[in-house]
This record gives structure tokens, C-alpha cells and sequence, in this order.
């Protein structure tokens, strides 16, 4: 029976050679079709966690919000901070809060100026970002308490406006944020971080230019912040303490209607694109 079934089969391709090349030809094309797209999704969805990683995949942004103007926004007090502390303890490895100043320019005579993101960091901001010093030191206490206009400048831009990281240790350097201008001495200067790949955006052409947070408040003349960021001790699951966060900080902040505590981990945030990529994946070996 097998053996009659096998050659009527072969007896049927050879009377229809064309219509079996072009049979084969479809089953080849659309099972190489799946394969290439479920390669291309796999090595997406690896990349995206290898770059988030890096970003700082126990990051956990937690954010005061409210719905409109009418509805006062709640400000992070220090005794709600230092109550969340308490109550995570091991939980959270460090946290910190950054505040923007602005787009600054440092003018170099006979050269290309150089573009700066001038940014108010507290402390742990470099503990939570791997940040890589080359030279110099962190702020001290004092720095960070007193708001003094010391910087941590990257090492790509030591080079460029200074020749060498060792000429720029100890030098002055202005910067024009806006057309204010503010001296900083450098203090300390660190690792630029190779950028470009799926989620960076590509090459950056500004560096960051690190101050102590009171002085970045001083220089956008607030004294508040609604954002902070927590990130989560090594063995924690962050989705987890994402959670637990917003309930606590809800509860402690007495927030009210119109008000909310919105928190989002990058941990979050590569689930769903790996869901998304999972989906489309799905989607398009379907098709294929």
C-alpha cells in the first residue's frame, strides 16, 4: 500500500514538474521566511535587554503627578524619602534625584565649541549609574550640602577644550546655559559611555556635565522636586518593588483626587517591548 502510494506520488511530480518546482519553491521560501523572522525578532528582543541592562534595568522612576494646574502637585519631602529608606532598607540599593538645568556651551578660542547637558545630580546618582571616574572624586558631603559650583565633566570633553584630563583637574570652565553664564571648577571627570545601538538613539554630540544638585536648583531656582529615582538592590525583582513603592508613597504623600504617584521600572518597560516584538513576530510568520 505505502509502496503504491509512492510511486502514484512520484508518478504525479513528474507529470506536473512545474507545478511541484513551484510547490517546493513556496514551501522553501515561506519556512526560510519564519526562520529568518523569528531570528531578527529573538536577536531584537536580546539587544533591547542588553541595552536596557546597561541603562540600568533595576531602575525605577517614581514620579509625583497631578491632572491639571487646579490640583497642587505633591514635592518628595525629606521625612517621606527617609521613610521609604526605612521601610525598603536591603531592598533598594541607592536612590537618587536629578534635576535638568539646560543645553549649555563651553567656547573654545580658534575651535569647535562644545555642547554640554548640564545636569543636578544628588548623591548616588553615579553608585546607581556605574559611572566610571578617570579622575578625580565624586562630590564630597559638603559639595552636595552647600551647592557648590564644582563639576564632573566627561573625558571626551577634558580632551577636547583642555588637551588632557590632567590639565582639566583643578581648571575653571564656563559654560553658557541661555545666555547665563557660570563658572564651574572641575573636580572630578569621568568615563564617557559609547553610545548608538537600538534604544540609544544613536551618537551623541553633547556630554553631560555633572553639579551638585542644590546648585542645579539654585541655577532653575526651586528648592522642591517630584521625582526620584530608586534602584533595586541586586536579588530584587523590580516589577515587584515598583508596586510596593507606589502603595507606600501613596499612602505617606496622603495622596488625593487628581493626584497620583505614578513609578515604572525599565524591567517594565523590556517586558513590553519584548511583548510587542513577540506580537509582531508572531504576526508576520503568520503572514509569511
Amino acid at each position: 500500500m505505502i509502496r503504491e502510494n509512492m510511486k502514484l506520488a512520484i508518478r504525479s511530480l513528474k507529470s506536473n514538474r512545474m507545478r511541484s518546482f513551484l510547490t517546493m519553491l513556496g514551501i522553501i521560501i515561506g519556512i526560510s521566511s519564519v526562520i529568518a523572522i523569528m531570528t531578527v525578532g529573538n536577536s531584537l528582543k536580546a539587544e533591547s535587554g542588553e541595552e536596557l541592562s546597561e541603562f540600568g534595568s533595576r531602575d525605577i522612576d517614581v514620579y509625583s503627578y497631578a491632572e491639571s494646574d487646579s490640583v497642587p502637585q505633591l514635592p518628595f519631602t525629606e521625612e517621606v524619602v527617609r521613610g521609604m529608606v526605612s521601610r525598603f532598607g536591603e531592598r533598594i540599593e541607592t536612590y537618587y534625584v536629578q534635576d535638568y538645568v539646560g543645553m549649555g556651551t563651553v567656547y573654545n578660542r580658534n575651535k569647535k565649541n562644545d555642547q554640554v547637558s548640564v545636569q543636578g545630580i544628588s548623591k548616588g546618582y553615579f553608585a546607581g549609574n556605574n559611572v566610571e571616574m578617570v579622575s578625580g572624586s565624586v562630590f564630597t558631603k559638603s559639595a552636595y550640602k552647600m551647592g557648590s559650583n564644582v563639576a564632573i565633566i566627561a573625558d571626551k570633553l577634558a580632551e577636547s577644550h583642555f588637551g588632557s584630563v590632567e590639565k582639566a583637574m583643578g581648571s575653571q570652565l564656563e559654560v553658557d546655559v541661555n545666555n547665563v553664564y557660570t563658572t564651574y571648577t572641575i573636580v572630578g571627570v569621568y568615563k564617557q559611555k559609547e553610545s548608538g545601538g537600538l534604544l540609544s538613539g544613536g551618537a551623541q554630540n553633547s556630554t553631560n556635565l555633572f553639579i551638585p544638585l542644590k546648585a542645579a536648583q539654585a541655577e532653575n531656582h526651586i528648592t522642591t522636586y517630584y521625582e526620584i529615582m530608586v534602584v533595586a538592590a541586586e536579588n530584587e525583582d523590580p516589577t515587584v518593588l515598583e508596586t510596593e513603592l507606589k502603595d507606600y508613597l501613596t499612602k505617606q504623600m496622603n495622596i488625593g483626587e487628581g493626584q497620583e504617584i505614578n513609578v515604572s521600572s525599565l524591567q517594565s518597560a523590556l517586558e513590553q517591548v519584548n511583548r510587542i516584538l513577540s506580537a509582531i513576530t508572531v504576526a508576520i510568520s503568520l503572514i509569511a
